[in-house]
């Protein structure tokens, strides 16, 4: 009896069989298939890939490799991405620059299922599914586009808001408006689902306004640091293509 009793409470506590673990399998599984994918379509489709705008880009790299001088592809330009590109292509070429944009945007659909199952949403598959397999998505994940990689960093904003978590969903908030500046609007959305998981887990009135306020405060900042030096050089020419990067 004895026995028994000791391999019931040993199966009971078998953390092999723990929810949370196996959600934890779920994510990594999930990662896993959406890198080696991106990566099929990243090694098809190579560099500078099938965006329009691609070839402008990948010369933006080459040219700060050349001469350490930074030039638009076309404004409002995109220098988190930028300056990533470059960083990447002097550590391991043209591979290493795809290999972190299949990475980043591989975490952003995993984020994305995160998100969706913590807001409860019954199918969280489905809305990676119509991430993933977007056309759109796919082409700037093969090449140097700046709409995988954007997107990918806004929802893992938007995991971290809905956590409370105000900083880091900052900081991921600006890399994204770094890499694509009309995403400075989703400030919004970040914000008000930042404050509102802090007032669900029992936050006061003060305590809400000040997450939001830091979550805020934190994408400005560091969008500010990203994007002054161009708004000095370039001033408000800088804005003239803004309205067709959305």
């Amino acid at each position: 009896m004895i026995l028994c009793s000791e391999l019931a409470n040993g199966l009971g506590n078998n953390t092999i069989h723990n929810p949370k673990d196996s959600e934890k399998y779920v994510h990594i599984a999930l990662f896993c298939v959406a890198a080696m994918i991106f990566a099929g379509v990243a090694f098809v489709m190579g560099l500078p890939g099938g965006d329009t705008n691609g070839k402008d880009t990948y010369n933006v790299i080459t040219r700060l490799a050349r001469t350490l001088t930074y030039t638009l592809s076309r404004t409002p330009g995109q220098p988190v991405l930028d300056y990533c590109n470059y960083v990447f292509r002097s550590l391991g070429g043209n591979f290493a620059v795809q290999a972190w944009f299949v990475v980043v945007s591989a975490a952003g659909v995993t984020a994305l299922y995160k998100l969706v199952r913590e807001l409860g949403g019954a199918y969280p598959i489905l809305a990676v599914l119509t991430l993933a397999l977007n056309p759109f998505f796919l082409t700037h994940v093969g090449g140097v586009g700046d709409f995988a990689v954007s997107n990918s960093l806004l929802i893992i904003s938007l995991l971290f808001a809905s956590r409370a978590k105000p900083s880091t969903a900052g900081l991921a908030l600006a890399l994204a408006i770094g890499c694509r500046l009309v995403f400075c609007l989703y400030v919004i959305p970040v914000s008000v689902l930042v404050v509102l998981a802090a007032h669900a887990k029992g936050a006061s009135v003060r305590q809400c306004v000040r997450v939001g306020a830091t979550a805020v405060g934190v994408a400005a900042l560091l969008s500010i640091i990203e994007y002054g030096p161009s708004f000095s050089f370039w001033g408000r020419d800088l804005l003239h293509n803004l309205a067709f990067q959305g």
